[in-house]
């Protein structure tokens, strides 16, 4: 079951960058581009970057059954907020 979208705002494209490394370095996901969705390893995530507006969205669409949401969800918090 889809998590909650979480809207991040004054992501630059370096920090948007950034990010996606160190996201396949934790996951092994690739963020590719400025939008897209990806899975690996009972990981699932959607994300939407607008560079203009300097926004970034991101959704987990799965996880693994015994990872409680808040858990995930915070990690991601945590992540982008630095």
């Amino acid at each position: 079951m889809p998590l909650g979208e979480q809207r991040f705002t004054g992501i630059t494209p370096q920090r948007f960058s950034d990010l996606a490394a160190k996201v396949h370095d934790m996951t092994g996901i690739t963020v590719e581009g400025n939008a897209g969705t990806a899975a690996k390893a009972g990981y699932g995530l959607k994300w939407s970057y607008d560079p203009a507006a300097l926004v970034l969205a991101i959704q987990v669409l799965a996880k693994p059954a015994l990872v409680p949401a808040g858990v995930v969800q915070n990690k991601i918090k945590k992540l982008v907020e630095g």
